[in-house]
């Protein structure tokens, strides 16, 4: 199993931006095609740069 734990910048209309971390599970004899066994997303909501 593949641990991926990178911040995830999502830009959002109007100018917000969320960062989080993101966290998946790639099966071994699948990763070219990037199959995902189990996906979990965490985000935090930050004000946009002024």
């Amino acid at each position: 199993s593949n641990y991926i734990m990178d911040p995830l910048p999502i830009p959002l209309m109007g100018g917000a931006l969320i960062t989080g971390k993101y966290r998946a599970i790639i099966k071994a004899n699948n990763f070219e095609l990037g199959e995902l066994l189990c996906y979990s997303l965490e985000l935090e909501i930050s004000p946009a740069p002024a």
